[in-house]
This record gives C-alpha cells, structure tokens and sequence, in this order.
C-alpha cells in the first residue's frame, strides 16, 4: 500500500549495532530487528536510509567497531551518521554523568570514518552492479577487484585475478 502510495524510502534510526549500547539508549530495535528490517525494505522496493549515531556514553571501541560491522553486513548503501548529543533526564545522560561522556576528539574520528566506510562500500556497490566492464587495481597495477562484466569480459574471476600485474589479466 505504501508503495502504491508513491513511498520509495524508509528512514531508520539504527542507531548502533552493539546491544550494550541500544540499551543504555532504551531502543527498543535490537540489531535482528534492523536487519528484518531491511529484508523487509528490500522485498517491497524501498530504499532503507539507516540513521545511526556515535558517541553514546559507554561506547566502547569494541562496540563502536560492532556497529561498522554492522554496516557492512548489511549492505547499507544510504547511512546518516550523527555526533550523539545528551539529553537532560534520560537514561544515556544519567549514564554519562556516572561513566563519563566519550571525548569529542574520538567521536568526530568516528563519526569522519563512519562516513567514509559508507561512502567506500557505496562505490563498491556501484562498480560491482553497473553494466560496464570494471577492474581495480592499487597503485602498482594489481588487481585488487572486478565486477561481473569484467570477468564475463575477460574470462577471469575475481578471486583468481586478485593479486595479479592487469596486463595479465
């Protein structure tokens, strides 16, 4: 019905992908509902725009590492990313003032690779989808990668060319 209605995307708050996390927020979306989500989303032609946040109080590496994984796992092509900001009266600022807030400093490197992983994966996603014949290489001419017309193009996988000079490919 919604699509018949003219809605395309479906904006999400994700938030993070650690549990830990998601609770001290009090979000109530746990990381099976966000990927039933998408499952959902993709069954019905929606794009998904996933909100997600960094900075929470008790964000650790390990759970900020969790939630990049997450990105990736899911495929995410379209992500907002936002500096997390306390709240007065609500359970991540009563956690903030007995923990202590994570350093401005961190969630700006963060929140600068978040993005940067988002953008990366989506040119992954583009050059292995489009219909034009693509191989990447490093700065040595290497294969790094190629997407299906590539290999359909010059008959080599892109496991098998990985690594080897393009002239040989």
């Amino acid at each position: 019905a919604m699509y018949r209605a003219g809605f395309r995307w479906l904006l999400s708050g994700f938030e993070s992908g650690a549990p830990r996390i998601l609770k001290n927020i009090n979000k109530k979306a746990s990381l099976i509902d966000n990927t039933r989500t998408m499952e959902i989303a993709g069954r019905n032609n929606f794009k998904v725009k996933a909100l997600m946040s960094v900075g929470h109080p008790g964000e650790s590496e390990e759970s900020y590492q969790n939630a990049k994984q997450m990105l990736v796992d899911l495929r995410l092509e379209h992500v907002g990313v936002f500096k997390y900001s306390l709240e007065e009266d609500t359970p991540s600022f009563r956690l903030a003032e007995k923990i202590g807030q994570v350093p401005e400093e961190v969630i700006e490197r963060r929140a600068a690779e978040r993005s940067s992983l988002m953008h990366a994966e989506q040119l992954r996603l583009t050059l292995m989808t489009i219909g034009d014949a693509v191989i990447v290489t490093d700065a040595t001419a290497c294969v790094t990668s190629m997407n299906r017309a590539a290999e359909s193009l010059t008959g080599w996988n892109s496991e098998r060319a990985a690594g080897r000079d393009v002239d040989e490919v």
